[in-house]
């Protein structure tokens, strides 16, 4: 394996939807019985996302006054201190940026974090980031206002004048996306998506499927074109015809899922297999399926392209890729404290770091 194994420390001060660090509760009356409060427990006291109460904390100019001085008082009633603001003040700060619709995706990467700054003098903060640019612009402004040690770079789509602005800052920068027009200049660890889905439609094509829908969102540029090209290169190489008709847009959701396949499936022109860029998608197809009565994988093979421990549980169970997260946060911290320790020397540090999806076939489509 190309990375060293080091065991070092990782605090996150945002924490996953599924994995939270949790502290005791104050003895507030109001909360008895609750031996516990997580970020998740906070977001729902406040009647926010969890990523509104990860911007309140970490980044509070982004947050709309009001609703700021509600999480307040719900952080302050429960007595939650988030883990990273119990490290000292001498604690570095290293940002992970990604966009806030990505939390689940990046569910197991502070796993990684972990064993490569655990004994180290920094701290990783999560940053989940709006998609609205003002929104995204007045986040990365709060930055100037706190010392910030180096940024892990994961936005959807490749911004830049931000790239540029954190340089100016003298801010060192590990991009952890594959982005098209990117300074080759910038050290990069990724996962190649359109790897994942060349393996996938390849795999798809070998079962007899010919007519297979990319189902995604479109909102971001860059995820789409990795996403697409690898579902094209599977059918070049097959010599096989397809038509950019298949791909489909609805909304990142089990309802857009849903609804759309009930649309398509229902039509005169219907495929031989739904590929779908996240496993809400599936789900909601899977589900219109059986709404109508069509078998899977009999008469439809559905696939994702993220797996989670609910695709094991559908029914059927569903076909996905492994994306090795927990890799992706050991490779990029890893790179990141190589340029710190070396004060922003790159001679030293690869240049890029590709990781690459897995299959993980199971009963959603013909094996």
């Amino acid at each position: 394996m190309f990375l060293k194994k080091r065991r070092n420390n990782f605090v996150t001060l945002f924490v996953s939807l599924q994995n939270c660090v949790t502290i005791c509760l104050s003895t507030n009356q109001s909360y008895e019985g609750m031996s516990a409060i997580n970020i998740r427990d906070i977001a729902k006291l406040a009647g926010v996302s969890t990523a509104t109460v990860s911007r309140a904390i970490n980044t509070p100019d982004a947050v709309q006054k009001e609703t700021r001085s509600r999480i307040d008082a719900v952080l302050k009633e429960t007595g939650y201190v988030p883990p990273a603001m119990k490290k000292s003040a001498e604690t570095g700060v290293i940002l992970f940026i990604f966009n806030e619709a990505d939390y689940v995706f990046y569910d197991r990467i502070y796993v990684g974090f972990d064993l490569m700054v655990r004994s180290t003098p920094y701290t990783v903060v999560m940053c989940p980031v709006p998609a609205d640019e003002s929104a995204r612009k007045k986040i990365l402004l709060s930055f100037s206002r706190r010392k910030i040690d180096g940024i892990i770079y994961a936005l959807r789509d490749y911004y830049p004048a931000d790239i540029s602005w954190f340089l100016s800052k003298k801010i060192p920068i590990v991009i952890a996306r594959k982005y098209n027009d990117m300074s080759p200049d910038l050290p990069r660890c990724y996962i190649d998506f359109s790897v994942g889905s060349f393996r996938m439609t390849e795999h798809l094509l070998s079962i007899g499927c010919r007519k297979i829908y990319l189902m995604v969102e479109q909102v971001s540029a860059q995820f789409l074109n990795s996403f697409c090209s690898g579902w094209k290169r599977a059918f070049f190489e097959k010599d096989l015809p397809f038509s950019e008709d298949w791909i489909i847009n609805t909304q990142n959701s089990v309802q857009g899922g849903y609804e759309k396949a009930v649309e398509i499936l229902t039509s005169s022109d219907t495929p031989d297999a739904f590929f779908c860029a996240s496993n809400e998608m599936a789900l909601g197809i899977l589900r219109a399926a059986r709404d109508l009565s069509i078998s899977v994988p009999d008469q439809l093979s559905v696939v994702g392209f993220t797996d989670s421990p609910t695709a094991a549980y559908t029914e059927p169970e569903l076909t996905t890729l492994k994306q090795p997260i927990e890799q992706l946060g050991v490779a990029t911290a890893e790179v990141m404290l190589k340029i710190l320790e070396r004060k922003g020397d790159l001679t030293l540090v690869p240049p890029e770091i590709m990781l690459q999806p897995q299959l993980r076939i199971r009963k959603s489509c013909k094996s």
